[in-house]
């Protein structure tokens, strides 16, 4: 998909922390529109609350529910014997559910398949996944890299709480404290958090400064010119991350 693909172009100067789109949008009149590089910390081009049209939001949320009932067909086989791995491979619960944060600031009960071991949060406290996470289960490992943990997502699309693509849903514990050091973070709760995004295909899983500043500059990127086609791209474009497992933690 073109749309996403001109998207590549975006880049974030960490040092002058400045989100840079050279190109990439195509408007209503099929013309390349363009934003011009400014400090992402002056950045005046998400402002609350975003405004998309009453029929835009309507077909958003009736392609999420006809795509996650669709995926929920599709990959249900493999949901069931990822629940059987999970399982028989490590003591707990199949399913874990976190408290994150959606559209507005409202804190919702996210699900996952359970990928670390249930004394994590007691033992460890909250904080980013990390490459040999000694929290991760043996077969968590492979869920991540394959994004197959985020699979019981598709019941919170259902539920209304998120959308199929969108920005990461955060946790409440992290939220407050990378709103602090990251200019513009809020802005992320503009629309309802995603299962996939754009920076999820673009920037991959990111837990440091210069990684984060990169990925909310490309969730800014897409709360501002979304549409049914950059969805559509996004989509397509999660397929391969996931055969691959690229930028997975």
């Amino acid at each position: 998909m073109e749309v996403v693909e001109n998207v590549s172009e975006t880049t974030i100067v960490s040092v002058e922390e400045r989100a840079y789109v050279s190109s990439g949008f195509i408007n209503r009149n099929g013309r390349i529109s363009k934003l011009r590089e400014k400090p992402l910390s002056k950045c005046s081009y998400c402002e609350w609350p975003v405004r998309t049209s009453r029929a835009h939001r309507v077909v958003k949320r009736s392609l999420d529910l006809l795509g996650a009932v669709i995926l929920l067909a599709l990959f249900s086989p493999i949901m069931l014997v990822v629940a059987i791995a999970v399982k028989l491979t490590s003591k707990g619960p199949i399913l874990y559910t976190q408290s994150r944060l959606t559209e507005r600031g409202e804190v919702f009960k996210m699900h996952k398949f359970r990928t670390m071991r249930v004394d994590a949060e007691k033992i460890y406290g909250p904080r980013f996944a990390s490459v040999r996470d000694p929290r991760v289960t043996p077969i968590g490992g492979m869920l991540r890299k394959y994004r197959l943990d985020e699979l019981p997502q598709l019941f919170d699309v259902l539920r209304g709480k998120m959308s199929l693509v969108g920005p990461r849903p955060e946790r409440p514990e992290l939220h407050g404290e990378l709103e602090l050091s990251i200019p513009k973070f809020r802005s992320r709760l503009e629309v309802k958090a995603g299962l996939t995004g754009l920076a999820q295909i673009k920037n991959g899983y990111a837990s440091d400064d210069e990684g984060l500043r990169k990925k909310v500059a490309l969730d800014l990127v897409y709360i501002n010119h979304q549409s049914l086609l950059m969805d559509l791209g996004i989509l397509l474009k999660t397929v391969p991350v996931m055969l691959t497992g690229s930028g997975a933690r």
